[in-house]
């Protein structure tokens, strides 16, 4: 459908997006979505998925939140395997597209939280990350101590923790108490990107 497709780039344009967000935002490789641009046409089984994007962008003019981007949301094992030379985005990487409304760099990625290491013990307040939570990372953005990371560390594992500083030395820190169950990691790390926002699945 012609009009479709300009509609499309209308909004896309609106949120300041790139053409390969509104790519992931499809599910399809971002020459796809070019060659839609290029014919002016949108094919049959993606009008619905068009339909909603246009149906949320009307939602976006009533409220102060925007999309910024759409991010795949991975596993732990391909967090481990990122680096510049990985596409994120290809086709079948990750298991869908999560919006988000916080700035990002193109190398964004999200996770879903698992275990209880990053969850406050009941009645403390402050940042708490529980178990199925979806947090957003970028590689791009510089990890200060404070900072919540997902660093890679020893035998490959990667995980999810607060950086801090001890005794002049980085490491990494759970947020729940209980030491016997989630220890301090102290060995050698690699910080993979910083966590720049969190949410329960969507805007």
């Amino acid at each position: 459908m012609k009009d479709l497709i300009g509609k499309i780039e209308s909004v896309r344009e609106e949120r300041g997006l790139y053409k390969a967000d509104m790519a992931r935002a499809f599910g399809v490789p971002e020459q796809n979505y070019n060659n839609w641009v290029y014919r002016k046409s949108l094919p049959k089984e993606h009008i619905s998925r068009a339909m909603e994007i246009l149906s949320d962008n009307g939602k976006s003019n009533t409220t102060s939140a925007s999309i910024q981007g759409w991010i795949p949301l991975i596993s732990y094992v391909q967090a481990g395997e990122w680096s510049e030379a990985i596409d994120l985005y290809e086709p079948g990487y990750g298991e869908q597209v999560m919006p988000t409304t916080i700035p990002h760099s193109k190398s964004t990625f999200a996770l879903r939280v698992e275990g209880r290491s990053m969850t406050l013990p009941e009645g403390v307040t402050g940042l708490s990350f529980p178990h199925g939570m979806i947090i957003y990372v970028d590689p791009e953005r510089e990890a200060r101590t404070g900072d919540f990371v997902i660093a890679r560390h020893s035998s490959n594992q990667v995980t999810f923790k607060k950086l801090m500083m001890e005794e002049g030395r980085p490491v990494l820190m759970p947020l729940n108490p209980d030491s016997k169950q989630y220890p301090v990691i102290r060995d050698e790390f690699e910080v993979i990107g910083k966590v720049i926002d969190g949410s329960w699945g969507g805007i």
